[in-house]
């Protein structure tokens, strides 16, 4: 049985401008991009043909989901069948998880089973046949490249560190804390070193509790300042009016760091833009009011989930503070602690735990040197603690800060994918994770039920598993590419300011280059090596530049087809904004390296309001194309299991049988000649 489906889906591909070499499209035997003859040629009367009936392989794609146990032959072939009546050019095939079985879907195929890995040959087949391109995300979901083959030890892994304050001058026998979070046996805790240095001044590694809080507006501040709640609570928008706070101390003290809730919650949707001004004032004993530090909240991820610390310029004699904050739109606050010890001005994004832009306001804040480690003060005594965490060292005099360092599982799975089909994501900072993860799926199905050149494709699909800091190589990478030993460092990596700030953020630059160069080279890169060795295109999206503290430019240049998203409907904020997935970047990085072709995942949305038209669609597309989409992959097409009856359908969520299907060629060929 034969279906249609909506007029979405049968907007065909735009036009792809740009011309570049690729040998891998000559290999396969259907082409992800445009044949270098198609490409090279002089114009002549076949471009007028073609632009009044652009040929396939300028079609659009479509994501094909398939969903839990909810599949069938029968079905695949029938989505198939319509798909490529309605004139794309191939499927992008992923296996989600929503909900539970289907009513009248049995037997219900389970993930990884011989049973589905006949389904997925049975698609494969079809798309030959039908002449559709088959391509399939490289793991179950849609998120990111993990599955049940990847082992703690081989998964995405974070530092740990513990922090023990020790008297000097004496011999101690002491337990340290292991670092956390480790209690759980799937953390996989592994000991790096045990660093330990003179405390520096004023760093009790305890917030400053105020003697007396007030504000202009009625806010619980004292859930922050007091309590050490982490709360949150909105603070409503005043066009130009600042909402502060202002804490006194019962003697001076110094303040060089203030730490606030992640700029992400400041307001979801505009976390690519807050718009929240901060400023800090010494309030003088005269009275007077001295600015210290005036920034704005850096733009931010979805995906931003740590603190952010501002540093701030010591000014002596002071007992009290005000904070102040200008926002344009409601501000949501969910934590802020002070303190007199010194922190490197938004070392979350610094040292790469975070996406964030940098903060240059309060890059070099005049702060006490003894404030600071000292490098040369910083001593390695791995040696004095055992394997059950038993330090006995002799210190030396003065107070000491000692610092256990590890390293555990992110606790990053992929999805939402089947139970059978998730397990850790891999390591993305070491070729041992992209070989045992690409062994065990795609690999796996290339070499045995799809073998014979059936799969076409391999998509790396949405970074969702925020970011990583650490793999077992790290210390050697580190000395390869900065040419200097990592260890002594790593105090700056936890947000310590070593010998001063401008120097420690030269060191954190050589951090990020290196977990950059890692990211781009050990795993996209090794993924793409892998897929070509079976003869397979690859496209990622973005993930550097986007969730990662990478360099898009240079991660894109392993990408076949560089892949970018938009949304719909098109809005200001969050998703429907040009901030939230930028295609530019994308776009600069295809031209940089001669990628004939920039693909985007088209038309994501979440509004699902059923009032979508033709002409909306065509407004968004046109938008995207002009930013430097060449080439559409629609969100999405859901597998329909069943035959025996029509399913609902939403103009982007595309399914069977639709009143659409009657105006396919007029917006094929509009859109092909775009």
């Amino acid at each position: 049985m034969r279906r249609s489906v909506y007029m979405s889906v049968v907007i065909a591909g735009i036009v792809s401008l740009n011309a570049c070499t690729s040998t891998l499209q000559e290999e396969t035997n259907l082409p992800g991009v445009p044949s270098l003859k198609e490409l090279y040629k002089p114009f002549g009367e076949n471009d007028v043909k073609n632009f009044q009936s652009p040929p396939k392989i300028y079609h659009p794609e479509t994501w094909f989901h398939l969903i839990g146990g909810n599949v069938s032959k029968p079905g695949i072939t029938a989505d198939l069948e319509a798909l490529s009546a309605a004139g794309l050019s191939g499927i992008q095939l992923f296996h989600g998880q929503f909900g539970g079985p289907w009513p009248g879907v049995e037997p219900q195929i389970a993930c990884l089973s011989p049973s589905w890995e006949e389904t997925i040959k049975h698609a494969a087949e079809e798309c030959r046949r039908l002449g559709l391109r088959f391509t399939m995300q490289n793991c179950p979901g849609w998120s990111m490249a993990g599955g049940p083959w990847i082992k703690p030890e081989n998964s995405m892994r974070h530092l740990v560190w513990s922090r023990t304050d020790i008297d000097g001058g004496k011999q101690v026998a002491m337990d340290l804390a292991v670092p956390q979070p480790s209690s759980e046996d799937w953390r996989d805790y592994k000991d790096i070193t045990v660093l330990a240095f003179p405390t520096p001044l004023d760093d009790t590694n305890q917030p400053l509790r105020p003697q007396s809080i007030r504000s202009n507006i009625d806010y619980p501040w004292s859930d922050f300042l007091i309590e050490n709640k982490d709360q949150g609570h909105w603070i409503n928008q005043e066009e130009g009016q600042p909402h502060w706070v202002e804490v006194s101390f019962s003697q001076p003290t110094p303040l060089r760091t203030i730490e606030l809730s992640e700029v992400r919650n400041y307001n979801y949707n505009w976390c690519y833009e807050p718009g929240v001004n901060i400023k800090v004032q010494a309030i003088l004993p005269d009275g007077t009011e001295k600015d210290i530090l005036q920034t704005d909240a850096p733009q931010s991820s979805w995906q931003d989930n740590k603190y952010f610390t501002l540093a701030l310029s010591e000014v002596p004699g002071v007992k009290t503070y005000r904070i102040s904050f200008t926002h344009k739109r409601p501000l949501l606050l969910s934590h802020m602690s002070l303190y007199s010890a010194a922190r490197k001005n938004n070392w979350e994004a610094e040292a790469g735990w975070t996406l964030r832009d940098f903060v240059r306001a309060g890059e070099e804040p005049q702060q006490s040197p003894e404030a600071f480690v000292s490098l040369d003060q910083v001593k390695d005594i791995t040696s004095s603690m055992d394997a059950n965490g038993h330090l006995n060292w002799e210190v030396p005099e003065g107070k000491w800060t000692v610092l256990r360092v590890g390293h555990v599982c992110t606790g990053k799975q992929n999805g939402p994918a089947p139970k059978e089909g998730t397990g850790w994501e891999c390591n993305k900072l070491s070729e041992t994770g992209p070989d045992i993860h690409y062994a065990s799926y795609i690999g796996r199905l290339a070499n045995g039920p799809l073998e014979g050149g059936l799969l076409n494709g391999m998509l790396l699909d949405s970074w969702e598993c925020e970011t990583q800091t650490w793999t077992e190589e790290m210390e050697n990478e580190f000395s390869l590419k900065s040419g200097y030993s990592l260890r002594q460092w790593l105090p700056a990596v936890f947000g310590y300011v070593v010998n001063d700030h401008e120097t420690t953020a030269r060191f954190l630059l050589d951090w990020r280059n290196t977990i950059g160069s890692l990211f781009a080279d050990k795993f996209y890169g090794r993924m793409v090596q892998l897929a070509h060795q079976n003869g397979l295109a690859v496209s990622y999206e973005t993930a550097a530049g986007d969730i990662v503290p990478a360099d898009l430019l240079e991660y894109f240049k392993y990408a076949d087809i560089p892949m970018c998203e938009f949304w719909q409907p098109l809005s200001e904020s969050f998703v429907g904004s040009n901030n939230f997935k930028p295609i530019k970047p994308t776009a600069s990085a295809a031209r940089m390296y001669g990628k004939p072709r920039v693909a985007a995942e088209a038309f994501t949305s979440f509004e699902l309001t059923w009032d979508e038209h033709l002409s909306m669609l065509k407004e968004v597309m046109n938008v995207n194309s002009v930013e430097g989409v060449t080439h559409l992959v629609f969100h999405t097409y859901t597998h329909n299991p069943r035959i025996d009856f029509f399913t609902a359908g939403h103009l982007v969520r595309f399914r069977d049988r639709n009143t659409f299907s009657a105006s396919a060629n007029m917006v094929e060929i509009y859109a092909g000649v775009c």
